[in-house]
């Protein structure tokens, strides 16, 4: 019988996006424990809903919080690239919660390549 603790878990890191298998691994449990668990009950869905909600929301805060601090002198010290990069992983983090596409990849590889150009023609 699994613990309240290890039902808690179960439901933080399948709504994290965990394999059955990384979750069973992480408490010494089977993936078929842990996938009857998740199925156990409509309650246990709708908890793990929830979680997920609250992730995309943290992360969508985070994304803001990277995007609105980076300034003009943060992209001249090329620090910017570090925080494009972390708001974009949170970014894509929320949208991947939201069970959005993340196929705007492309915009921000071309925004990195962009920085990363603008760093070498200064460097020039």
């Amino acid at each position: 019988m699994l613990t309240t603790e290890e039902k808690q878990t179960i439901k933080v890191m399948s709504a994290e996006g965990q394999s059955l298998r990384a979750i069973g691994r992480a408490l010494g449990r089977s993936p078929n424990t842990v996938k009857a668990y998740l199925e156990s009950s409509t309650e246990v869905s709708q908890e793990v809903a929830v979680i997920k909600q609250d992730l995309a929301t943290l992360y969508e805060s985070l994304a803001e919080r990277m995007v609105t601090s980076i300034e003009d002198n943060d992209i001249k010290k090329l620090n910017a690239l570090q925080r494009t990069i972390a708001s974009a992983t949170a970014l894509d983090k929320m949208r991947l919660l939201r069970d959005q596409t993340t196929e705007n990849h492309a915009v921000i590889i071309s925004t990195l390549e962009e920085i990363r150009r603008l760093g070498r023609e200064k460097n020039e």
